[in-house]
């Protein structure tokens, strides 16, 4: 676990030479990278707020299906509630009684924008709901974060690094 990396998981039990140190071949992830480039910035933050009635979330939790997850709020983006499941506000939906906005939300995780990648995986895993808010040292909302997308994230940069083997075009 120096210099940045993580080591997900070793391809093969071959080692080779590093400063002459032993290091496995394997898949090496920057988990200790800082938080706040894998974020969702403020300004691109969906959100809802709770003086909306109940067809307008509908409006917008279908207008926007790559989501999952909407912080809900309180005027601002500042006054959080909590989190709403886009899953569970339909499902809610087709109850003969509609329960209620603040029924359906999940307790929001808050982390500082300083922490790692691996404490982050870390929390969420813990925690009753895959998105944390990112805080300023202020205590303002920097953005937010999912369980899934440092995960894609770290995975792609896994990929890149490791290009295929056979390309798709070649010369014959």
């Amino acid at each position: 676990m120096d210099s940045g990396r993580l080591r997900l998981f070793t391809i093969n039990r071959r080692t080779k030479r590093v400063q002459n140190k032993p290091e496995p071949d394997g898949i090496v992830l920057p988990a200790y990278r800082k938080l706040g480039g894998s974020m969702t910035h403020r300004a691109d933050i969906v959100w809802i707020n709770t003086a909306m009635k109940k067809d307008d979330i509908r409006d917008l939790v279908l207008a926007h299906p790559q989501y999952s997850l909407f912080p809900v709020c309180t005027g601002t983006v500042d006054s959080i509630v909590g989190v709403l499941s886009a899953r569970s506000f339909l499902e809610s939906l087709l109850a003969p009684e509609w329960c209620g906005l603040k029924s359906l939300v999940k307790k929001p995780v808050y982390l500082p924008e300083t922490v790692t990648l691996l404490k982050t995986l870390g929390a969420l895993a813990n925690a009753e709901c895959p998105l944390a808010f990112i805080i300023d040292e202020y205590g303002g909302i920097e953005g937010i974060v999912t369980r899934n997308g440092i995960i894609q994230e770290l995975m792609e940069e896994v990929c890149d690094d490791y290009p295929d083997e056979d390309p798709d075009i070649f010369r014959r």
